[in-house]
């Protein structure tokens, strides 16, 4: 019988990819951990050993939106279910696509290079060119008042500082990864696929003015695991 497994979406400390996974050069003032990030996966295939280069099998195709700040590590932040069978052999590669917009909220207290705090707002105002050099496209406005954060949609930044890690392409409105995966697919049952997330300090702001600062989406840590 061919039994479909669940992609589950969990939190955990790990060696850090993927999902608005670009690392800044630019120098930021503050760090905070949100308590929210949702965040919008779709497409997972897998590559079967023996099979062309770029061939993979589709095994998830629907789009599943997660909070992947609200759980402590190892906990379930949701399920993607299959959509296709896996046939058996081994895999060695899982390619999956993450939504560039995200929506986050969170404050850093008191923290950044004058001393404020930066919160996010609702709704979003886009800083474009925040930091004047083009390294980053786009930031987002934030509030040093110190009031409740707001949750506010952000976008993944293009520019000289952005870097994706090997494995990953931008196609556009969304983060395409192909990333190693090691496991065995008997009749046609597949194990369990876990994306494990961390989301700590996975926020960064910098003080715009007298009153204003700027939220960055910054990288949460993420691994793939099979079990």
């Amino acid at each position: 019988m061919k039994v479909n497994k669940i992609l589950r979406m969990s939190a955990l400390l790990a060696s850090g990819l993927c999902i608005a996974s670009t690392s800044y050069a630019a120098t930021f003032a503050g760090n905070a951990t949100p308590t929210q990030y949702l965040v919008n996966v779709s497409n997972v295939a897998f590559h079967k050993v023996g099979d062309p280069a770029g061939t993979f099998i589709p095994y998830a195709s629907d789009a599943g939106q997660f909070d992947i700040a609200s759980v402590p590590p190892n906990g379930n932040a949701g399920l993607l279910s299959s959509t296709g069978t896996l046939p058996s052999g081994t895999y060695d590669q899982i390619r999956f696509n993450v939504s560039k917009t995200m929506q986050l909220n969170g404050a850093s207290n008191g923290n950044l290079g004058n001393g404020s705090p930066c919160r996010t707002v609702t709704p979003a105002v886009a800083l474009n060119n925040p930091l004047g050099d083009n390294s980053v496209s786009v930031a987002y406005l934030g509030s040093t008042d110190g009031a409740t954060p707001q949750l506010e949609t952000t976008t993944v930044p293009s520019g000289s500082a952005v870097t994706l890690p090997s494995g990953y392409t931008d196609l556009g409105n969304s983060l395409q990864g192909i990333v190693p995966v090691n496991f065995t697919v008997t009749n046609d049952v597949a194990p369990t696929t876990s994306i494990k997330i961390n989301v700590t300090n996975a926020m960064m702001f910098t003080p715009t003015g007298v009153g204003t600062c700027a939220v960055f989406p910054g990288p949460p840590s993420i691994t793939i695991s099979v079990a």
